[in-house]
């Protein structure tokens, strides 16, 4: 007897099909789910959507790739129809020949040729891949054998034959791996690199260059046609199979943290799925099952980054997009820590070209953007668990000093909101103050690329200071301990024995930095914002130097006990301190 018979269902009509839950003896523990869908659309409960091949490396499978790439190239007149044109090509790149689905392959210098070429986005896995090196670039472009190719590597050529496209950029072979500059030279061309591509291919579901871009789908996941009366003729199919997953989990490619960048600046990227084939380009997101169907949530940040949609838009669109690719870069995994700012060097040019446009001074400091300095300053770590990263980063007030360690939230992102405002359109209540300002900067890169990697950094700032003492991981601010309407995020756990402990009684110091008064609010009320410093030494010139610990948060106007405005007593703060962030 069939065990379902007698228990409670859910249904709920999802793109990928009507979703039909059988619950366990109480509901919520033991169920299962399946899908039911139509060939066609009937109008009714059931909805269309599609079949899912056999694997992606099937005739089917590239069937529907192919309808997507060829749908997108002739009918897509947004942003995606500026990208299907001849391309300077990048310096080297894997020339596949012009003799179909066989031939030659060698890596090509292209001395400024243009054409039209694809990209592999990959995991590189717990050993290395085939890379080209000082020792091995001539051999490279004389040929490079099929059989030295893992199976990552010649899935990606054959399907870049297929798609009849000549040329391929694999980032192991056509940058030289043990040459600094050239790698330094090469990653300062991401941006142009992934942007110019014609289409990049995604091994989302591979964990390295061995296993290769095809997946043969779990036979739970094929579509068993359902039998109807023999009197029902025409008309639709129906088809009933286990929901197909569609999270990052599944996807190892999607977890690190370069692959963010490559997947936000390429006009199309095909993922070879763990379960189908998944399309995404500038106006559209698809999967062979329909689950995934135009998936705005990517979409609508993807586009933010597109050069047409910056031209057009305000200062504030570009912040909101920068902060929103911190907050998702910073979650992701990286396997060398000093990556951390190469990885979005290509999108943090995409935002200099904007605030290059509009007038606005684009100095890029080690992840944070001259013009909006004092608001960029207002990250925060979302749990500050685990010491500060032993292997330097970035200087301690970027975001990029723990990124890819902790996750970075901006608690006070609303403010921009305000902050770039056209005069008059905010009142005195809610017009943002500045409390802080940038005196000089300075920022020691490592290579050519002033969006790359960098030596060292530090920032002059200039402000209202005063101390506060550490007390079990919070703080007290003469004596007075924080009242429920103030927040305190650290950026690590200070308790972790290291040279980043800070032990309770330690002093501290709070710079204020900002503070924007509560429009909705009466009486008025006002947030302030300080930044939470320890002080490491002095510096040749007598200047005091210190590290960010974390970020603080004050609402002035509920506290009765302690009013914020007491806090700045002049017999307790500097009221024109200057401090060294290191």
């Amino acid at each position: 007897m069939d065990s379902s018979v007698g228990k409670p269902l859910s249904f709920w009509q999802r793109e990928s099909g009507l979703r039909v839950t059988f619950h366990g003896e109480n509901v919520a523990v033991g169920g299962f789910d399946i899908e039911i869908f139509a060939s066609e659309d009937c109008g009714g409960l059931i909805p269309k959507a599609g079949l899912v091949s056999i694997s992606t490396e099937s005739e089917a499978a590239f069937e529907q790739v192919a309808t997507w790439f060829l749908s997108c190239l002739n009918t897509h007149r947004g942003f995606c129809s500026t990208m299907y044109t001849n391309r300077l090509l990048p310096y080297r790149i894997l020339d596949l020949g012009s003799g179909g689905l066989t031939g030659k392959i060698m890596l090509r210098e292209t001395q400024s040729q243009i054409g039209k070429y694809a990209c592999l986005s990959h995991c590189w896995g717990g050993h290395q891949p085939l890379q080209t090196t000082i020792e091995t670039l001539e051999q490279h472009k004389e040929e490079i054998g099929w059989d030295a190719l893992p199976k990552t590597f010649q899935d990606a050529v054959t399907y870049t034959r297929r798609l009849t496209l000549q040329y391929l950029w694999i980032d192991s072979l056509c940058i030289i791996q043990d040459d600094i500059d050239d790698w330094n030279t090469q990653a300062a061309q991401m941006a142009e690199i992934y942007r110019n591509g014609i289409i990049t291919l995604s091994a989302a579901a591979s964990k390295g260059p061995d296993d290769g871009l095809f997946v043969m789908t779990r036979s739970k996941h094929i579509a068993v046609e359902v039998p109807l009366p023999s009197n029902a003729t025409g008309g639709p199919k129906f088809f009933t199979r286990y929901p197909i997953p569609h999270s990052a989990g599944d996807h190892p490619l999607l977890t690190r943290g370069w692959v963010l960048q490559e997947r936000l600046l390429s006009p199309r990227v095909l993922h070879f799925g763990a379960f189908e084939m998944i399309w995404e380009c500038m106006q559209s997101y698809k999967c062979e099952c329909g689950a995934s169907k135009n998936t705005n949530s990517w979409l609508d940040w993807k586009t933010k980054f597109h050069p047409d949609m910056l031209a057009d838009c305000p200062p504030k669109f570009a912040a909101e997009s920068w902060h929103n690719l911190v907050k998702d870069f910073s979650g992701l995994n990286l396997s060398q820590m000093k990556d951390v700012l190469p990885a979005v060097s290509g999108a943090a040019k995409i935002i200099q070209q904007k605030l290059q446009s509009t007038g606005l001074k684009a100095t890029y400091i080690a992840g944070m953007w001259y013009c909006w300095f004092i608001e960029d300053c207002l990250w925060n770590v979302s749990s500050p668990t685990g010491s500060r990263p032993e292997e330097w980063q970035g200087p301690t007030f970027s975001w990029a000093s723990i990124a890819c360690i902790k996750d970075i939230s901006y608690a006070a992102h609303s403010i921009f909101e305000l902050r770039f405002l056209p005069e008059g359109e905010f009142s005195v209540r809610n017009c943002p103050t500045l409390h802080a300002s940038i005196k000089e900067h300075s920022c020691e890169l490592k290579g050519a690329d002033e969006t790359g990697q960098v030596a060292s950094a530090s920032v002059l700032l200039s402000g209202p200071l005063m101390k506060a003492t550490l007390d079990q991981d919070d703080l007290i601010i003469h004596g007075q301990v924080r009242y429920f309407n103030s927040q305190f995020w650290p950026d690590y756990d200070f308790s972790i024995p290291g040279d980043y402990q800070i032990e309770n009684g330690s002093t501290l110091w709070c710079l204020k930095i900002l503070s924007v008064k509560q429009p909705l609010k009466d009486p008025i009320v006002q947030d302030m914002w300080f930044l939470i410093l320890r002080q490491v030494g002095v510096d040749g010139s007598g200047q005091r130097v210190f590290e960010r610990v974390g970020l603080l948060k004050y609402r002035d106007g509920y506290d009765v006990k302690l009013p914020v405005r007491e806090w700045f007593d002049p017999k307790h703060v500097e009221e024109d301190a200057t401090v060294k962030i290191i």
